[in-house]
């Protein structure tokens, strides 16, 4: 008893190219940052003398929010990224990908900076809000300190 070959389907082959292509295709994409998103400004200390504005990306869909600053090589001085979740709820965050060392200021859905935490570096260790909140801001490490912007302080979108 012989085995019988069969000629390779070419559509067959064809859609297995295109499949092992997109796979190779999303793989590369996933390592790469995510392009800068829309900006909207961010009055930190509203209504007093020591204000400060900020215009920072907004990432307020999942899909962006769970990219965030991942594969960024650096971000500005005064660059930040504002994490807009649908409700007020604990959160998490880590540092996955993300080689920029950051701090992270908890926002409570009234605008009330609830904790501020330093977060490490390439780290998956979660990193939780002491309260709810439904705001998450992210700059460099060490920005919240320098600046005098501590928990208990409040945060403004503006219109």
């Amino acid at each position: 008893m012989g085995i019988i070959l069969r000629k390779p389907n070419r559509v067959a082959l064809l859609l297995q190219t295109l499949l092992l292509f997109l796979l190779l295709f999303s793989a590369i994409r996933a390592s790469e940052p995510l392009p800068i998103q829309p900006t909207r400004e961010v009055i930190l200390k509203p209504g007093t003398p020591n204000a400060i504005r900020l215009q920072c990306e907004v990432v307020d869909r999942e899909a962006t929010r769970n990219r965030g600053l991942m594969f960024r090589k650096s971000l500005g001085r005064n660059d930040c990224m504002l994490f807009i979740f649908e409700r007020e709820q604990p959160l998490y965050f880590w540092m996955k990908n993300t080689s920029i060392p950051l701090s992270i200021a908890y926002i409570d859905s009234n605008g009330k900076i609830v904790s501020i935490k330093d977060l490490t570096p390439f780290s998956t260790d979660s990193v939780p809000s002491d309260y709810p909140a439904r705001y998450a801001l992210e700059m460099n490490r060490g920005w919240f300190r320098q600046n005098r912007v501590q928990p208990g302080d409040f945060m403004k979108l503006a219109k």
